[in-house]
């Protein structure tokens, strides 16, 4: 049992070890009065006084530790800034290389790492404060370290989001980008990590456009279209080493038509024309024809089959012509002839009578 007087003799003897340099020793007094105290108000000085020796004496851990317990039981009796604030302080110090040392003449026992730990009570606590976006970048970094890469894509994510005008979301945005890059690389079998680096690259394009890094998002967009139109060409090569002709097309044409700036466009082109024969390279033009047989460009093209929309001038919309079929006339070759001479037979007599 204890009441406030035990509690205020503890005090009072921490305050005479403070006057004589013996920080530690104190610390440990007023953190004894803390317990004995039933007064909350002895309890929040006894925490702010434990605090204050704990940085004396460079516990900079056990110093967070007071400040977490002012934070969660006496918040209404405090300076909540500056405790955060200070919080962000030792969050740096941590991050600077700081470890605590409970034995000075021991200097090589030292305890764990709590940058992450403080990052993130700080964080917590003023999520929009002035140091947050530096020590957040910071925090994405320290996970990135320890291969916890979910967490750190989280808080680069963050910074991007919470703070758009600052240095910090510059880098967190390019260091998301890198991360996502890396994981469209190694193994992306729906294509996610890629539509997701292409979504950030072009984000990153948009909000910076004279950054001294765009040469590096163009050129990392451009490999990640490269890893894309690979993956779909190889499910396009297993479906058809497995007697899905159908379906390898579809992803052979999706390469071509979507992925068209790709290494690998050319070589899904060919196989897509070997596997559908209706596909005929014209002449070396990569020109297709939708037929078996090949349409005969005429200066007449009421004569062939006339087109209403190409393929290029559809902005990606059409993979093949649009052609009229209420005038489209497909014939083989060799009846091509026959038909034409009909043709230009009737339409003579159509312009002899109409000059009469």
């Amino acid at each position: 049992m204890a009441n406030d007087e035990d509690a205020n003799k503890a005090f009072l003897k921490g305050r005479e070890l403070e006057k004589k340099g013996e920080y530690q020793k104190a610390a440990a007094c007023y953190k004894e009065a803390r317990i004995l105290a039933d007064s909350m108000t002895v309890k929040g000085n006894s925490l702010i006084a434990a605090a204050r020796n704990f940085r004396k004496e460079k516990l900079y851990g056990e110093e967070f530790n007071c400040l977490e317990l002012l934070i969660r039981e006496h918040l209404s009796g405090i300076d909540f800034t500056s405790v955060v604030e200070r919080q962000f302080e030792i969050g740096d110090l941590y991050f600077r290389g700081h470890r605590d040392t409970p034995v000075k003449w021991l200097p090589f026992l030292q305890k764990e790492d709590r940058t992450i730990e403080v990052y993130e009570a700080a964080l917590t606590h003023a999520p929009c404060a002035a140091r947050a976006p530096e020590s957040r970048l910071r925090l994405a970094r320290l996970y990135i370290d320890t291969q916890n890469i979910k967490k750190a894509m989280h808080h680069l994510a963050e910074t991007g989001k919470l703070y758009p005008d600052t240095q910090a979301a510059h880098d967190a945005t390019l260091e998301l980008a890198s991360i996502l890059f890396q994981l469209a690389k190694n193994g992306d079998g729906d294509n996610a990590y890629s539509r997701r680096t292409l979504e950030v690259l072009d984000e990153f394009e948009k909000k910076y456009p004279s950054s001294p890094q765009l040469f590096w998002v163009k050129k990392h967009r451009q490999k990640v279209l490269d890893f894309v139109a690979e993956r779909l060409d190889a499910i396009g090569s297993y479906y058809q080493s497995i007697g899905r002709k159908e379906t390898a097309g579809q992803y052979f044409a999706e390469v071509v038509k979507n992925y068209s700036d790709t290494r690998q466009a050319a070589k899904s082109e060919e196989k897509l024309a070997a596997l559908e024969k209706e596909y005929v390279i014209q002449n070396g033009k990569k020109e297709y024809s939708p037929y078996k047989y090949p349409v005969v460009k005429e200066k007449n093209k009421e004569i062939a089959a006339p087109v209403m929309i190409s393929p290029e001038e559809s902005n990606g919309k059409w993979f093949l012509p649009v052609r009229n079929l209420n005038k489209t006339v497909i014939l083989k070759p060799e009846e091509l002839d026959e038909n034409r001479k009909k043709y230009l037979n009737e339409k003579g007599k159509t312009e002899m009578e109409a000059a009469r």
